[in-house]
């Protein structure tokens, strides 16, 4: 952002810092009601969807104002990918294969954490893509990502309540 758009660092760190922070909160509340009434699987394909919209919104914008909207949807992107895959787990797992669960989804979300990354920084600095490039392709694996989901929450699964006790 620095770099690129040429803004401040104050103005960054207020972006990614405050920003992020309070939509965070904000999104909790919002999940946890939406994950009390709905389909868990369903409501992962739209964490991926608010994800999209966050790398959409960062391929597109070129001013700091324009940010302002992807500081907002990573809060509650953020949010989401806290709350609802655990209740996905739990839709899934017994009580006894809840902790392989979570486990494995931990080890794979920092495999994608470190892989991500690396591929990214990969094709930018060999400029097979732009860094625009970059987030619309992840905006489309995310949104490809987000239809699988969809397909998958078709299928009938137990909705855990919001009082499950592991």
């Amino acid at each position: 952002m620095v770099d690129v758009l040429r803004i401040g660092y104050g103005e960054a760190s207020f972006l990614l810092g405050s920003v992020v922070s309070l939509a965070s909160v904000a999104g909790y509340f919002i999940w946890a009601r939406a994950l009390k009434r709905g389909n868990s699987f369903a409501l992962l394909s739209l964490v991926a969807l608010v994800y999209v919209g966050r790398f959409a919104a960062m391929a597109l914008a070129r001013t700091s104002s324009q940010l302002l909207p992807m500081s907002i949807l990573s809060g509650l992107a953020n949010a989401g990918c806290d709350l609802v895959p655990l209740f996905c787990m739990i839709a899934l797992s017994d009580a006894f294969s809840f902790s392989l669960a979570i486990g494995l989804h931990w080890t794979l979300f920092g495999i994608r954490g470190v892989a991500g990354p690396s591929i990214g920084t990969f094709l930018y600095s060999t400029g097979a893509l732009s860094l625009n490039g970059i987030f619309w392709l992840i905006a489309a694996l995310l949104a490809f990502g987000s239809c699988m989901m969809m397909l998958f929450a078709r299928r009938a699964f137990p909705r855990p309540s919001l009082t499950t006790r592991l």
